[in-house]
């Protein structure tokens, strides 16, 4: 099968101040209305393994709540190591209770397919939870393609821990799984510095509560030979306030083209869209339409038989004002069909002289671009700014 490069360019700024921005270090905790009762940290002693909280003998009945670990995708590196040193649970008066303290690294790489780490679990008197925050230490590594071992280094606004609002409401009946799906892929930033590239680490996760998720699963085949896709890029995707896609899961489908987009929020509507490339062999861009999960249809299933594509092409580009030492940015390429937006590919930024980002690899066709830079300062504060979208073409020239 032949192939034609098709190139196009362009290059995004993007504004000075933030779209929207949310405050973390030192934020208002949120007053619970209601009858529900609240966490009194005193009435609180250790587990007798040493691992988790429990109440005071005699006292109210408590829920219980496991927290684990999952990743997503990241096919550029061969490992992602990660130091987790304790994971913490806030009350509603703002106090933090330790979970767990793993002091463990963690190979994000091997948490796929099913695969979870157990990171901790606390006895819970009722009442409700808003954040939770996870410390990191130094031990963060990534090994590249070629074998090297680089460190990732952590921001200093991050020392004092990632916060996640997670909202837990908490019954004396309650068994709660909370899962930390950590999306690698889109966590790790390159700085080229001469001889010494440097490796930061600004974490991309959200908690997903298991127990309120569903999932949509799937298999995919090549349509000229019917044989199984492995390895294509699956994501289940929701539209964020301005009618623009995000990605809430993604994996990559196994050796029988199956798929499982589990921990997916229930009371939700998604989309599937899939991309492959097998060898030296690519195949068209599929999406799902609307698929809703709620408690009484958990589950969906999308099949997908995926054409060859006979040219390929690419987009790069480059994002102004250059980044700084607090910035992280991702850029996202997106189709529009039947008047929905799909997320084609995302790309986290490298950063030399320029700042640029590159979609190889695509089908002919009409996009959109836009990047989103993430800003924390020391004091643990985070911006998320956004360029305006820039419409750009992959054409096929047959002479």
């Amino acid at each position: 099968m032949s192939k034609k490069l098709l190139r196009g360019s362009l290059a995004l700024s993007l504004p000075v101040l933030g779209l929207w921005a949310c405050k973390l270090e030192g934020m208002m905790l949120p007053a619970v209305t209601g009858s529900a009762a609240t966490v009194d940290a005193g009435a609180l002693r250790p587990a007798s393994d040493g691992g988790a909280l429990a109440p005071d003998a005699g006292g109210p009945r408590s829920g219980a709540l496991s927290v684990s670990l999952v990743d997503a995708p990241a096919g550029r590196y061969l490992e992602v190591n990660v130091d987790v040193q304790r994971i913490e649970l806030a009350s509603e008066q703002g106090a933090w209770l330790p979970v767990s303290a793993p002091q463990k690294v963690f190979d994000l790489l091997q948490l796929q397919h099913g695969a979870s780490a157990e990171l901790g679990a606390l006895a819970l008197l009722p009442g409700r939870y808003p954040m939770l925050r996870l410390v990191l230490g130094d031990r963060n590594t990534v090994k590249l393609a070629d074998g090297t071992v680089q460190p990732l280094r952590v921001p200093s606004g991050m020392q004092s821990g990632l916060k996640l609002l997670v909202n837990l409401v908490v019954t004396d009946a309650d068994k709660l799984d909370l899962v930390l799906d950590f999306d690698a892929a889109d966590s790790i930033h390159l700085i080229r510095t001469g001889m010494n590239d440097r490796y930061t680490l600004r974490p991309v996760l959200r908690a997903v509560l298991k127990q309120a998720s569903g999932q949509i699963h799937g298999h995919l085949t090549a349509s000229d030979t019917a044989q199984p896709l492995a390895g294509a890029t699956v994501t289940a995707q929701g539209l964020d306030s301005a009618g623009q896609p995000v990605v809430v899961r993604r994996v990559q489908s196994a050796a029988d083209g199956s798929y499982r987009l589990d921990l997916l929020p229930l009371g939700q509507t998604y989309a599937v869209v899939v991309r492959a490339a097998e060898g030296a062999a690519a195949y068209e861009i599929q999406h799902s339409g609307e698929l809703a999960l709620d408690l009484a249809h958990p589950d969906a299933l999308f099949d997908a038989a995926l054409g060859p594509l006979a040219a390929t092409g690419g987009l790069r580009g480059t994002v102004t004002p250059l980044a700084g030492e607090g910035d992280s940015d991702t850029c996202a390429l997106t189709q529009e069909e039947a008047g929905r937006r799909y997320l084609v590919a995302s790309d986290v930024t490298m950063q030399d002289a320029v700042e640029s980002f590159r979609f190889p690899g695509l089908p002919a066709g009409a996009y959109s671009v836009w990047c989103e830079r993430r800003t924390q300062s020391g004091a643990g504060d985070e911006v998320v700014s956004r360029s305006m979208p820039a419409a750009a073409a992959v054409t096929v020239n047959d002479e």
